[in-house]
């Protein structure tokens, strides 16, 4: 008995979906019946053919959509920067008004002053003589120290102990004056401009029995001195080197004192400057006294000078 026959059937695969088409029945000639018939007869049973096609699964392509997010600003923001804004321009405004109000003061002062000046000015004119002295009496800042060398016997902090050590030197026939400097009171022998001169003044001292010796030392002048013994404190040096030469047994040119004199002649004193007019007085005694060629006399003229010289400090 033959076997129905199977219909042929086409598979379709699409993506993982498999569908199954029957085939329609093909129309077979009748010469050619026969010989399929046998062949079905003798030959095994085959399975029926099948086709799978498969197609690419469709995939839809979705373009994106790429949204450009812009950042907003709020209305409350612009608000507040609008604020600010009015906030800042009117600071600067205000500040523009003071200013130009300060400045217009300033001004306006400034005018006012030089016709003060100015008047001030036209009264010192016909001032009376008794203002002149006033103006021509700078104090001791225009005084500059006197730089010598000294011979010293002592330092003590009150005025009775240094006048004791005085009167001790003096017994000995030495001149001794005490000196006020920088709150302290010191006693001394002699003075020169140089250092050597002063050490030979020193050991000339020392055997006549004192305890002493020479150093360098700075004589700042006293607050009560004038600009006019500026001259006499320049001649000091001069006359104390040779003073000094002469209480250590040198000889003195005449003709160097001669110069001095005649220098120490050509300055000025003004009226009413006491301090001044003793401080001159005293150099030139102490010029006077090195005329004479004996021990004495140098001592003499050493007296002079450090009386000049507590004079200037005080």
């Amino acid at each position: 008995m033959d076997k129905p026959k199977k219909r042929p059937s086409i598979s379709v695969t699409i993506g993982d979906k498999q569908k199954k088409q029957e085939r329609k029945e093909l129309e077979i000639k009748e010469w050619e019946k026969g010989s399929v018939e046998s062949a079905a007869a003798a030959e095994p049973e085959k399975d029926e053919d099948e086709f799978e096609w498969i197609f690419p699964e469709e995939v839809e392509q979705k373009e994106e959509a790429i949204t450009q997010y812009v950042p907003k600003q709020s209305t409350s923001s612009r608000r507040g920067i609008a604020k600010w804004i009015i906030i800042i321009a009117s600071a600067v405004l205000i500040g523009l008004l003071l200013g130009y109000t300060m400045l217009k003061v300033v001004i306006q002062e400034r005018g006012e002053q030089p016709q003060a000046v100015l008047k001030e000015e036209d009264a010192s004119d016909g001032s009376s003589s008794a203002d002149v002295p006033a103006a021509e009496k700078p104090a001791a800042q225009s005084l500059s120290p006197i730089e010598a060398s000294v011979v010293q016997g002592g330092i003590f902090s009150t005025e009775e102990a240094a006048a004791a050590m005085k009167s001790e030197i003096t017994a000995k026939d030495i001149p001794a004056e005490v000196i006020l400097q920088d709150g302290q009171y010191i006693v001394w022998l002699a003075v020169a401009a140089t250092l050597d001169t002063a050490k030979m003044i020193g050991e000339a001292y020392e055997e006549g029995g004192a305890a002493v010796y020479a150093k360098q030392a700075s004589i700042s002048p006293s607050s009560e001195l004038q600009s006019s013994a500026a001259e006499l404190a320049s001649l000091f040096p001069k006359v104390a080197e040779a003073s000094g030469r002469r209480a250590a047994g040198r000889d003195v040119d005449s003709a160097e004192l001669s110069a001095l004199e005649k220098e120490l002649g050509e300055v000025k004193v003004p009226e009413g400057d006491q301090a001044a007019a003793e401080l001159k007085q005293l150099l030139t005694a102490s010029l006077d006294e090195l005329e004479g060629n004996q021990p004495q006399d140098a001592k003499a003229a050493q007296e002079k000078l450090l009386a000049f010289l507590s004079i200037y400090s005080q």
